[in-house]
């Protein structure tokens, strides 16, 4: 029980499955729309409402949700396609990534722009 703190937090680790899934996703969809990806960097923030996973005491059932409430963000992508062509990208990755679907369906909004590096 407990630990010593020197691990990632989960949510962290949610963050990064989010950004592994999206980049596999990207590059699947770009080869079906025909253009190549080289790099995509991600800048992203998250916001939880911390009293959803930590208010006390713990019988008193809380209204606040302990999900992640709001990722938002930009996917910086090197690649020779249009600006027009990245924003039709991200709406195809954003539909097709199992871990953004599974935040989404949680209630949390999920808003990254795609744009050129």
């Amino acid at each position: 029980m407990g630990g010593s703190n020197t691990a990632a937090q989960p949510v962290y680790m949610l963050l990064s499955a989010l950004i592994g899934c999206e980049t596999a996703t990207a590059n699947f969809v770009a080869r079906q729309m025909k253009f190549r990806i080289r790099d995509i960097r991600f800048r992203l923030s998250a916001w939880r409402d911390e009293r959803g996973a930590i208010s006390l005491p713990l019988e008193v059932t809380d209204h606040i949700p302990s999900q992640l409430q709001v990722v938002k963000g930009e996917a910086v992508v090197d690649t020779d396609a249009t600006q027009e062509q990245l924003t039709t990208l991200g709406h195809h990755v954003h539909k097709r990534c199992p871990i953004a679907s599974m935040l989404v369906n949680s209630g949390c909004k999920l808003d990254i722009s795609w744009v050129k590096a």
